[in-house]
């Protein structure tokens, strides 16, 4: 994490080298403060490619360089079926979670879905020099952290991370709303604030009553 950021790898590599880093890295540091710095700047060549291709489509047409404007589409289409995308995406998301203040800021993409086909595995496994002989298993295993992860893994655990959005969705929506019923009504079912019994004895204001089944106890005039 201290070496990778002042490589200044560019934007595209991104996609093909940042696997080396983030393929753990929610698992790994999900408190330290340069996950999070790291995740949203290999995710930036998504959002560059899909805000940017269309005015290079333009631009070529324009000038008459229709044979770029295949390379154009395709390498649009690559970045926006990475498989690298999706992980992030989801590493992202399980970042912020526990961090209301990061999650309050976070825009979420957009997470891959089982039926998208044509998912492209950009990333390179051989920019690590091995020299290991051809019977043995390349240098770059030896410290990978646990299994590769891959297009199964990105949209396996994109429909998880749809799930958990939607009952936290439905959680606080019914915490909210329940906020605003005890506002409202403060009182349960049958009392108000003057319907009040005090005791003797100890000093302390104890209100008894039942309502159906249930008992009630409140506690008043206590500073």
């Amino acid at each position: 994490m201290e070496i990778y950021p002042p490589l200044g790898i560019k934007q595209i590599k991104n996609d093909t080298l940042a696997h080396i880093l983030l393929t753990r890295i929610s698992a790994l540091h999900p408190s330290s403060n340069k996950t999070e710095p790291l995740l949203k700047e290999a995710l930036k060549i998504y959002e560059t490619s899909r805000n940017q291709t269309p005015g290079m489509l333009v631009l070529a047409y324009e000038r008459g360089s229709y044979a770029q404007m295949m390379g154009f589409l395709e390498f649009a289409d690559r970045a926006s079926r990475s498989v690298c995308r999706g992980m992030w995406e989801i590493k992202e998301r399980r970042l912020a979670r526990p961090r209301p203040s990061l999650a309050a800021q976070q825009k979420n993409g957009e997470l891959m879905r089982d039926g998208d086909e044509n998912i492209w595995d950009n990333r390179d496994f051989s920019v690590v020099i091995s020299c290991e002989r051809s019977s043995q298993r390349p240098f770059e295993e030896t410290f990978r952290v646990g299994a590769t992860s891959g297009e199964n893994w990105a949209k396996g655990f994109s429909a998880v991370e749809r799930l958990v959005e939607h009952f936290l969705t439905l959680t606080t929506s019914k915490i909210q709303s329940r906020s605003t019923s005890y506002q409202s009504n403060p009182y349960p079912r049958g009392q108000n604030s003057n319907d009040r019994i005090h005791t003797g004895g100890s000093g302390v204001p104890l209100h008894h009553a039942t309502s159906r089944n249930c008992d009630y106890y409140y506690l008043a005039g206590l500073p």
